[in-house]
């Protein structure tokens, strides 16, 4: 059976590294209550595990690099959810701005420590990237929070770091902006040039997708196939003649997300398709042609005191045409 892109990751670290997550198992274990409860490991409790060549600033700054790699992995192993999200729902969030206040606080609803949102079923983003890691992280040093991307590319797994505790999402990408310019002054790399603007608008457009799919997964009305929720359960160590340590799961496990959301978008986008622009409706006033309303964000007030914020997306809505009073049925073959 091939394995899973994650899983072949996984693989090759084990060959590089050999009996790493027998450390970090340790490592977790032993301190685990120096950081919070959301965060399964941070980065520099990885990075203290690993052998550096050299203490200047560039070798540090390489196992940064791979210690937010090893980090990832590590975290994903402990659940192996592979995000499959349906096309159609997928090119809705793309489309969704990131420009209103949407507190960064819902990012704690990760339905797993990391998770895997694959992009390989995308035909527009499988050719330069199979997918993206996501977790939530916490430096034990400055205390700050960060949201966790690693880009799963052909060439290498890209780390993107998303700098939390601003207030909103849109200030968030701001201050990651102007944190990883003051690194590249720093290190003397970089440049203000058209030539790295342009760098920058792609990237942000890249990254306020993917926090879209990430709002997404951690809503509350995410359309979870078969109505099944995927779950953070807090692993307990194992005693083993070596020690104690963390057993996984033995294989990954696919969540299709979105079926419903998708087959209906597909019917809508089939119906407008299908609607002449001629068409009268025996009214003096023109018709309004059939069109799709923008997805949108939603937030809700929960918990005690009302004083917690969770957020539902809204779908695209038909305009003109009638709104169907079901979603599709969804049959998948398994």
């Amino acid at each position: 059976m091939e394995l899973s892109r994650p899983s072949q990751l996984l693989a090759e670290i084990n060959k590089q590294f050999p009996g790493l997550w027998r450390v970090l198992d340790a490592r977790r274990i032993t301190r685990k209550k120096l950081w919070p409860d959301w965060c399964f490991i941070p980065i520099s409790e990885v990075i203290a595990c690993l052998p550096i060549n050299g203490r200047d600033e560039k070798a540090l700054v390489k196992a940064a690099a791979m210690g937010a790699h090893l980090t990832a992995l590590y975290t994903w192993r402990m659940t192996q959810g592979i995000y499959r999200i349906d096309p159609e729902v997928m090119e809705a969030l793309a489309g969704m701005p990131l420009d209103g206040d949407i507190p960064d606080e819902v990012l704690y609803r990760l339905p797993e420590w990391c998770v895997y949102i694959d992009f390989s079923h995308i035909k527009e983003e499988r050719d330069k990237i199979h997918g993206i890691f996501v977790h939530l992280e916490h430096d034990l040093i400055t205390e700050e929070t960060e949201l966790r991307f690693l880009a799963d590319t052909d060439e290498q797994c890209v780390p993107i770091p998303i700098h939390l505790g601003y207030g909103s999402l849109a200030k968030a990408l701001e201050r990651t902006r102007i944190i990883a310019e003051d690194n590249a002054r720093r290190l003397g790399v970089g440049s203000i040039q058209d030539d790295e603007e342009i760098y920058w608008q792609k990237l942000q457009q890249a990254v306020g997708a993917w926090l879209n799919f990430v709002l997404y997964l951690a809503s509350i009305n995410a359309d979870y196939n078969d109505n099944i929720t995927p779950t953070r359960p807090s692993p307990e160590p194992v005693k083993t003649k070596k020690g104690l340590r963390y057993f996984p799961p033995e294989r990954p496990r696919i969540w299709d997300v979105g079926l419903r959301e998708g087959a209906a978008l597909r019917s809508v986008k089939v119906k407008i398709s299908n609607t002449s622009s001629s068409e009268t409706t025996g009214s003096s006033r023109a018709p309004v042609r059939p069109h799709i309303r923008r997805a949108h964000w939603h937030l809700y007030r929960v918990g005690q005191g009302r004083s917690g914020q969770a957020l539902k997306w809204i779908a695209p809505v038909l305009v003109g045409g009638g709104q169907p009073e079901d979603r599709p049925a969804v049959i998948r073959h398994v």
